[in-house]
């Protein structure tokens, strides 16, 4: 099954929020898509805390290869609720196999998809069958979930937000191709003054601002994203420009 880096979104439910979307049957490319889109929002909405801590362990099961899901057994786990170990792109990598230091397994990493006690679930087995004793790093990649994202039995949830604004961010995107890299640019439009006012695409997009209005991030995101990223924005540390 195909996934996103960050796994906010499954190929599957993007036809759920972009009715178009429901003749997609290259679940792979629209994995990609999405990968994009998460990259955006998480760029937008900000760094904050994330709820995962870096741990390491070793596997008390041998890890089947393949590009089948492979079960990960290892006290790290611990007795959690379910799918606990899996919200957004948390991560298991391979530090050290014994008795094989060269595999070429080491430093892979694979998406924690599924997890109930003692154990998670990866997307995939790695080249090889990973023996007992194996050591590897739990690390999240993703900035959500962060350390207020659970739930009263503190297991972590995403913001319900979230899957919405990254498919309106992969609409966005396959709408207007290339050209809303170029909003907020004043090399785009002008006006006598010199500075960019409004600007109407062939695809029938346009913007308008204020002249001299300071454009970051925000020129690269979904306006209706935008609007609902509000609440779970996070502005600690930023500088304003």
């Amino acid at each position: 099954m195909a996934r996103s880096r960050f796994n906010y979104l499954t190929p599957e439910n993007l036809a759920q929020y972009i009715h178009t979307m429901a003749t997609v049957t290259d679940n792979d490319l629209a994995a990609k898509f999405i990968t994009d889109a998460e990259r955006i929002v998480d760029a937008y909405v900000g760094a904050g805390p994330r709820f995962y801590s870096d741990l390491t362990g070793s596997n008390t099961n041998t890890i089947t290869s393949g590009a089948s899901a492979a079960v990960v057994s290892g006290t790290v786990f611990g007795n959690r609720r379910p799918n606990y170990w899996a919200k957004g792109g948390h991560y298991l990598e391979l530090l050290d196999i014994p008795g094989n230091p060269t595999s070429a397994d080491i430093g892979q990493s694979r998406l924690i998809t599924a997890s109930t006690s003692g154990q998670v679930t990866l997307l995939s087995g790695f080249s090889a069958d990973i023996a007992a004793g194996a050591s590897f790093w739990l690390h999240q990649e993703s900035a959500f979930p962060r350390v207020w994202d659970s739930d009263p039995f503190g297991t972590p949830q995403l913001p319900d937000e979230l899957e919405q604004a990254v498919a309106w961010q992969v609409e966005y995107g396959i709408q207007f191709g290339s050209e809303e890299h170029g909003l907020g640019d004043s090399a785009v439009a002008t006006d006598l003054g010199g500075q960019v006012q409004s600007r109407t695409y062939a695809s029938g997009y346009s913007e308008t601002r204020v002249p001299g209005e300071a454009r970051g991030l925000a020129r690269w995101v979904a306006p209706k994203a935008r609007a609902i990223l509000r609440r779970i924005m996070h502005n600690t540390g930023r500088l304003q420009g």
